[in-house]
């Protein structure tokens, strides 16, 4: 057995610029149905503060395939790897608990306590009893310490703000609206069918405004427009003129020129907190208490705002209790995100 003390001299041997160790956990076939879901993610939450000095991974498949138990390693390339209980959530934390002892940490029993209230809460939620299990989630959550509750996930870049060579999708013609790489161009900004046409344009800073041409209906077919980009560059509101006097909102979000990964999955040391703040908000919503659920929701995307999960919950959660407008900038990152 790869105990903790010749773990440690391990670690010091190899210096302190050494990769960093890998506790391992099978997810094949056998060990997934044998519960291995619940063993990665005990072992996940036990070592949840030691980010810094250990990686807790799966691997597809250790081609051992026991008939119960599932295969892990302490340090996988390091220790050979060996089957574990893992039949329910108390058998995965005792196994947990000892690849990590192996692994050389020590045991915080507050995330015990975390490990088995989410995991039964979990298990409550899907069985249909939301009340008992907004509960166990929030005994989850009240283990969570300052750091585990940080933003995971760098802030998503903004857009520059600037109009020229700019294309947007937006919400009249759910068209394409492009613009000339100049603002002087007499035609500067046209919808990709040719629905509407911005002309004669001043653009001063974040603001757009001018004339317009086309076809709105009700014989509006011409007037002038004033737009407004949002702080980040990646949106824009507005409102059309007519010559008649009659306004129509107009809104826009930024179609990416350039593809750029902008998701991310949450991190494993974190995961565990945020999947508590996404099954409590799904449990009070169920239960009725809606600005909890909201809330719940938002704390899972500060948390882990490139998560694309984490935008379609709010969205889903906002348009439950009637806050529309929430419901569409949640969409809105949600599709720029994934753009």
């Amino acid at each position: 057995m790869f105990g903790p003390q010749l773990f440690s001299a391990w670690l010091l041997s190899v210096g302190s610029a050494a990769a960093l160790a890998e506790v391992a956990v099978c997810q094949g076939g056998a060990c997934t149905r044998n519960g291995g879901p619940l063993l990665l993610d005990a072992a996940a939450v036990l070592l949840s503060k030691h980010t810094d000095q250990v990686k807790v991974m799966n691997f597809a498949c250790s081609n051992e395939c026991p008939a119960k138990g599932c295969v892990a390693t302490p340090n996988r390339g390091v220790t050979p790897s060996r089957t574990l209980p893992t039949g329910d959530a108390n058998s995965a934390l005792s196994s947990a608990s000892e690849i990590v002892h192996e692994a050389g940490f020590d045991l915080d029993e507050s995330l015990k306590r975390a490990f088995l209230s989410n995991a039964a809460a979990t298990a409550l939620l899907e069985a249909g009893d939301a009340g008992e299990a907004e509960a166990q989630f929030s005994a989850a959550l009240a283990e969570a310490t300052d750091t585990s509750l940080a933003p995971a996930h760098a802030p998503i870049e903004g857009e520059p703000a600037v109009w020229e060579a700019s294309v947007w999708r937006e919400s009249l013609f759910d068209a394409e609206l492009r613009c000339d790489d100049s603002a002087t161009a007499f035609e500067f900004a046209t919808c990709s069918g040719g629905e509407l046409q911005l002309i004669d344009v001043l653009v001063d800073g974040v603001s757009l405004s001018g004339e317009w041409e086309g076809d709105l209906g009700e014989g509006a077919d011409a007037g002038t427009f004033q737009l407004n980009m949002r702080d980040d560059g990646r949106g824009f509101l507005g409102v059309l003129t007519s010559e008649s006097g009659g306004q129509t909102s107009w809104k826009g979000r930024r179609v990416a020129t350039t593809r750029t990964r902008r998701t991310e999955r949450p991190p494993w040391g974190v995961r565990w907190v945020y999947s508590a703040f996404q099954g409590r908000s799904r449990a009070r919503l169920a239960i009725g208490d809606k600005e909890g659920a909201v809330e719940d929701a938002k704390a899972a995307v500060a948390l882990c705002c490139r998560a694309p999960a984490a935008y379609s919950l709010l969205a889903e959660v906002a348009g439950a209790c009637g806050e529309e407008g929430l419901k569409v900038e949640a969409e809105e990152e949600l599709a720029w995100l994934r753009s």
